[in-house]
Formats: C-alpha cells, sequence, structure tokens
C-alpha cells in the first residue's frame, strides 16, 4: 500500500510518505484485513516456536536425561 499511495511533498525540498488520511478508499478498506492476516502469522509463528522448544526440551530428556535450559543444544539454539 505504500508503495502504491507514494510520498508527498510538504514543503520545499521536504518529502514524507503520503499519511492514511490522504489514501485512496480502495487502499483503506485492506488496512484492517492485513493486520488480522499479519496477527494471525505472527501467531502461527510463536506457537510454531513453542513447538520446537517443547520438542527440543523432550528430545534432550530422552537422550541424556539432562535439562534442556543448560544443555549445548540451547546455547547453539539462542
Amino acid at each position: 500500500v505504500k508503495y502504491q499511495e507514494g510520498f508527498i511533498q510538504v514543503g520545499p525540498g521536504h518529502i514524507i510518505t503520503k499519511p492514511e488520511l490522504l489514501w485512496t478508499k480502495a487502499d483503506k478498506e485492506i488496512i484492517i484485513p492485513t493486520d488480522y492476516s499479519i496477527c494471525i502469522g505472527f501467531s502461527l509463528q510463536t506457537g510454531t516456536l513453542l513447538l520446537l522448544q517443547c520438542f527440543w526440551n523432550y528430545l534432550i530428556k530422552l537422550v541424556v536425561g539432562a535439562r534442556f535450559m543448560s544443555s549445548k543444544e540451547f546455547k547453539v539454539y539462542i
């Protein structure tokens, strides 16, 4: 949206991105669906990282019997 709406010149030599108030109606209508899709993407990413953390914890306990947070794999993972 920012690339289609572009920039405006406020003063001599002062160019800024166009504020949302000056966007076209079609571009204003896609703001809310875009925000929701970004939130869904972030929640899926967070859930995936949580599952990955649980998998590493399970794997370390199964193989070594040690705690995951103090393992070398965790330090490499971070």
